[in-house]
């Protein structure tokens, strides 16, 4: 009998050592778990920073490409108003010269535009 309890006993220790070692090892896979789980999470905060840095650029490079497209515009919009204003003052200089050219033949009088020439005896 006491055999049997001996072995009884040994068993239940075997157990028991078997259930410590076994409990040892899902704390050990578990703490290995969240160490991974923590290094994801950094990795998945790295990334979105990096993602939030790289959107941040490309704004700032498309608002870039949008203010040189504005300001091109606008110099091309001052180009052409100073081509229409160069257009107008030639076009008024052109007009003022006619009414000039136009008041000095009123003044003139009227003179004829063709005076047949003198025919001469050897012609």
């Amino acid at each position: 009998m006491a055999e049997v309890l001996d072995v009884r006993k040994r068993q239940l220790g075997d157990k028991m050592e078997e259930n410590k070692r076994r409990q040892q090892e899902s704390i050990e896979s578990r703490e290995e778990l969240l160490k991974e789980l923590e290094e994801v999470q950094r990795m998945t905060a790295r990334e979105k920073v990096e993602e939030e840095r790289q959107r941040r650029e490309r704004e700032e490079e498309i608002q870039a490409q949008i203010t040189s497209r504005r300001e091109k515009a606008s110099e091309m919009q001052q180009i052409e108003r100073e081509e229409l204003e160069r257009e107008r003052r030639e076009k008024q200089a052109y007009n003022q010269m006619l009414r000039h050219e136009a008041d000095h033949m009123k003044a003139r009088g009227p003179h004829a535009r063709f005076a047949p020439r003198r025919r001469t005896a050897f012609e």
